[in-house]
């Protein structure tokens, strides 16, 4: 499939709303705050990036981030707050196209590594991560994995 990718616009919120509502319900959570107000502030603050993985002209997932600082390394790092696909589209190489995505982001950025967490119910994602040379790190929250990856830009 030809991904392309498209960065959110402050007229996006509700489309964002709705796929955080499905990222919410696949992970189990009950209950989201977000409300389309809070997200149409935060994207005109530029306080977080989301950009949209597109099929033709239809959204079929989205990646959130933001840029933080690994103390450890002395360098940036890009912190990916959510990672979605619809389940329709999954298996089809957009996750994968994400993360070249999220790598270019982060090289351009002078990034060194990403950074996300997942539950540790999600045996799917988990197996998918390691396929993209991801790591799992030692400390765990409750329901949640640490990842991190190396900044990794292919060729085209």
């Amino acid at each position: 499939m030809n991904v392309n990718f498209r960065c959110m616009e402050t007229k996006d919120s509700a489309k964002l709303l709705d796929f955080i509502r499905i990222t919410a319900l696949a992970q189990g959570v009950k209950y989201i705050d977000a409300t389309k107000p809070e997200l149409e502030k935060a994207c005109a603050q530029e306080d977080y990036y989301v950009f949209f993985s597109m099929i033709g002209d239809k959204e079929v997932g989205h990646a959130m981030y933001v840029f933080t600082y690994t103390s450890f390394r002395a360098k940036r790092r890009l912190y990916l707050e959510d990672i979605f696909v619809k389940e329709k589209f999954r298996r089809n190489g957009i996750g994968k196209a994400i993360f070249n995505e999220l790598d270019r982001i982060g090289k351009a950025q002078n990034c060194v590594e990403m950074e996300w967490k997942c539950s540790k119910d999600n045996l799917a994602a988990i197996k998918f991560y390691y396929s993209i040379g991801a790591r799992l790190q030692s400390g765990k929250d409750g329901d949640w994995l640490f990842w991190t990856k190396d900044i990794i830009v292919e060729s085209e």
